[in-house]
């Protein structure tokens, strides 16, 4: 299987880069824990929309990844640059449109750059599964898990607000 991960925009040097290419890079481990941003959402009141989580969507774990800071050593970023979106493989029709939407969100440079948000491709010592977000998975400590993007096809660095609907209509309360 050939896997690759885009990353353009506001860099000076847009690369594709392979999964072999990624896990040649110097590696860093992180243990932490993600929370759903839903957890516990079956006791919200007034009702808001997703699954219905009651207590324990959140889990602890050590990811193994390559940190943006590095990732970007190979690109650079354009000074004018503001935002990194992630984007996943995953996509659905929203109940709102018709349109089809990739999974994407956006954390600023600067968090991006934290020494600590890295693109993971190992949980407790093993490949990702498929569920954990196989084969690459943003891991961004100190956030909910939602930021921590799952199968990440795509990086682009953007000189404005991000307003992709996962970010800015659902995910918000």
């Amino acid at each position: 299987m050939f896997f690759y991960v885009k990353v353009e925009g506001h860099v000076q040097s847009p690369i594709i880069f392979s999964l072999p290419d990624i896990l040649a890079m110097p590696a860093k481990k992180l243990e932490i824990v993600l929370e759903c941003a839903g957890n516990k959402r079956k006791y919200f009141w007034p009702d808001v929309y997703g699954e219905q989580w009651g207590k324990g969507a959140m889990s602890q774990g050590v990811w193994k990844g390559v940190s943006l800071q590095t990732l970007f050593t190979y690109t650079g970023i354009i000074n004018t640059a503001k935002e990194v979106v992630f984007q996943g493989f995953d996509y659905g029709k929203r109940t709102d449109s018709n349109e089809k939407h990739h999974f994407s969100r956006s954390l600023s440079v600067q968090q991006a750059l934290h020494p600590d948000t890295i693109l993971a491709y190992q949980y407790n010592e093993k490949a990702l599964t498929l569920e954990h977000g196989f084969p690459l998975r943003l891991i961004v400590p100190s956030m909910y898990a939602m930021a921590s993007v799952k199968w990440v096809n795509k990086i682009e660095v953007i000189d404005h607000n991000f307003n992709g609907s996962f970010q800015k209509d659902d995910y918000v309360y």
